[in-house]
């Protein structure tokens, strides 16, 4: 017997409270997982866990803080983990039989950062305020920076509104009336003879406006989309041209009859015979040889708070750089509209330093540093900086210096920052207590490079000042390592041990790495001066294309994959704002086979150098021989009854260029020099 049986279906406000049910279901649901997610995110004390009340001694100078996290975890027994975010952190910890809780709630500190619970154990990471302080005080810092950069591209926005021959006729006005009532250059020579010095006009970099690049430059920005804007704040370079090239932004043809009439800004303004003359020169000069097109590179430079540009005019048998006569003043005393000193992170970090009435009463700061008799002091063991060319330390190996003598339980961040700047903070003044090391070598965090530290009974702890801007131009530690070990072990370091250390730096590595202070590392950085956009260019090419441009000598752009040939570009005119490129003109011999355009060129080769020994200064290595001669002859005038010596030294030369266009070329070459003793 069979049933029929009719379907039941709800009507539509069933359907509607059926829904609704399930939303507040779902939205319950959502809630109680969020609840439970913020639950396990919260901030946990470690001071109820057992097993770390157990003692632990750590000793290690610039230790990476999840290498740290894991010894300790080895000896306790309690799983303890980083952050993304902090995997980079690298501190200075010497202590002896303290608890490992004790020891954890203060790198806690240190880091700006807090204990969560996991599933399974315990997380440090950094608190919410820390990353928004961390935030804000970089785009202070960065907006400080750029205030002249953000005036200046004003400027040319607007002033590439009006007509250029406008624009030159008014500087050449403006010029003109600066100088009236100012005394003529002149020469007196030897007879008593007076001769008007007669020179091609210089723009004040308040006229900068009717140069031929900031107008272009002008023109091209009123015309960027939004990605553009921001690929342009982040420091990318841009090319225009007159010619139609892929990938770059176009320059109307009219740019041609401007670069005619840029001529005018170097005309004499005098009407003597003499100036009469020369500008009749120069404007033979510009008719005689046209201008047939125009190329132009252009970037931000935040560090300098300025745009750099590079212009080319492209004539029947050359190509000839743009001289600009004006420019904007870069490195100036700019008052800052933000002043990081006034952040609540930079005043809580100034609360947090022990005052000096608390450490005059400190009983651990009153201990004498002294050297057991016979101990000398430390040598530097990392590879001279460039300039000004002397051993530095960092404060990591000043706090292990002074661990080594006092019973102080020392926790601080640790940076690759050459603390001794120009070599000027001894390890020791003579029957000096803790507190006066302190303030000597600890500098305040008012002062450049400064820091804070902080007292609380036989701990020290110690926070670099300007840490938001050192953790983010850090070199990648682990990399770093690596090639120091190479060093160690005698190897000279490579083409691609470079490139792959170059691959992970960015605008800010370059930008410190182009300062006095850079990096204190026991290899030479002289590869990566001038030269990251090459070395970056090539850690993107594979091992058989890196094979084949060694073999052959040249890798053209049509054996590069789409990504890779905006490397190249990108590369190239990075390397022509930022580098140590310099442009030349090449020509073919008759009956050569022209290379393929565009086109890397590179070779490595063995050369003789020379090398200066007994020194007071680490010297770069010399050419030629007769150089090397010449200078020790200057160094012993003014360092007499030293004994110096030449030493012949083969480093491994690498050269290349970047060929562009004909009769256009970027070349740099730099050296890989043997590791000390070698």
């Amino acid at each position: 017997m069979g049933w029929d049986i009719e379907e039941v279906r709800p009507t539509k406000k069933e359907e509607e409270v059926c829904l609704m049910v399930r939303c507040g279901a779902l939205v319950l649901l959502l809630h109680s997982l969020v609840a439970m997610a913020v639950r396990a995110q919260e901030a946990v004390s470690l001071a109820e866990v057992e097993a770390l009340r157990q003692p632990v001694t750590v000793r290690e100078k610039m230790i990476l803080l999840p290498d740290l996290l894991r010894e300790v975890s080895r000896r306790t027994g309690v799983t303890l983990t980083a952050e993304r975010d902090l995997a980079g952190d690298k501190l200075t910890v010497f202590v002896k039989d303290v608890s490992a809780e004790d020891l954890l709630r203060r790198i806690a500190t240190i880091v700006m950062g807090e204990w969560r619970k996991t599933r399974e154990g315990y997380q440090l990471a950094q608190t919410a305020q820390a990353k928004r302080w961390e935030e804000e005080l970089l785009a202070l810092e960065r907006e400080n920076r750029l205030q002249s950069a953000r005036r200046a591209v004003q400027i040319y926005m607007q002033q590439a509104q009006r007509p250029y021959a406008e624009l030159v006729q008014e500087a050449r006005e403006k010029l003109q009336a600066m100088m009236e009532g100012r005394p003529r250059d002149v020469l007196q020579t030897p007879s008593g003879e007076t001769i008007p010095i007669v020179g091609i006009t210089s723009l004040p970099s308040n006229l900068d406006y009717a140069e031929l690049p900031y107008y272009l430059i002008g023109r091209l920005l009123r015309g960027f989309s939004p990605q553009q804007w921001q690929a342009f704040w982040r420091g990318e370079p841009f090319f225009a041209s007159t010619l139609n090239l892929p990938g770059t932004l176009p320059l109307p043809p009219e740019a041609l009859e401007w670069d005619k009439q840029s001529v005018h800004l170097r005309l004499p303004l005098g009407d003597s015979q003499e100036e009469r003359r020369l500008r009749e020169v120069l404007l033979r000069q510009a008719e005689r040889e046209p201008t047939q097109h125009i190329l132009l590179v252009f970037a931000l430079d935040e560090g300098a708070g300025t745009i750099r540009s590079s212009i080319y005019r492209v004539k029947p048998m050359m190509v000839e750089p743009y001289s600009s006569i004006g420019g904007v003043v870069v490195n100036t005393a700019r008052e800052p509209k933000h002043r990081v000193e006034e952040h609540p992170c930079f005043q809580w970090w100034n609360r947090w330093q022990t005052g000096e009435e608390e450490a005059a009463e400190a009983v651990a700061l009153q201990a004498k540093v002294n050297m057991a008799p016979g101990e000398q002091l430390p040598v530097s063991e990392y590879a001279p900086l460039p300039a000004p060319g002397r051993a530095y330390f960092t404060l990591a190996d000043y706090l292990e210096w002074l661990a080594r003598r006092t019973d102080l339980q020392i926790v601080a961040d640790a940076y690759r920052y050459p603390w001794n700047r120009f070599d000027d903070t001894p390890f020791l003044q003579q029957g000096e207590t803790v507190l006066n090391w302190l303030k000597r070598v600890v500098r305040p965090a008012s002062q450049y490079g400064g820091s804070w530290w902080h007292v609380e009974g036989n701990w020290l702890l110690v926070k670099h000042s300007r840490f938001w801007e050192l953790r983010r131009s850090e070199l990648p530690e682990r990399t770093v390592r690596e090639l120091e070990r190479k060093t160690a072990r005698g190897q000279m370091l490579t083409l691609n041990d470079y490139a792959a250390l170059a691959q992970e730096m960015g605008a800010m590595h370059r930008r410190r790495l182009e300062t006095l202070d850079g990096y204190a590392v026991r290899f030479s950085l002289s590869p990566l001066d001038g030269h990251l956009a090459v070395l970056r260019f090539w850690a993107s090419l594979n091992s058989a294309q890196q094979t084949a441009a060694l073999r052959d000598g040249v890798l053209p752009i049509a054996a590069l994959s789409p990504a890779q040939q905006r490397a190249f570009w990108r590369s190239a005119w990075e390397g022509v704002l930022f580098g140590a490129f310099y442009a030349k003109q090449w020509a073919f011999e008759e009956g050569e086979h022209p290379l393929p355009l565009p086109a890397l060129t590179i070779a490595l080769a063995p050369v003789e150098k020379y090398q200066l020994m007994g020194s007071e200064i680490a010297i770069p290595l010399m050419d030629t021989r007769e150089l090397a001669e010449r200078t020790v002859e200057d160094l012993k005038r003014w360092q007499p009854g030293r004994e110096i010596t030449i030493r012949p030294v083969w480093v491994v030369q690498c050269r290349y260029s970047f060929l562009l266009f004909p009769n256009l070329q970027y070349s740099g070459q730099f050296d890989f020099v043997p590791p000390p003793g070698r």
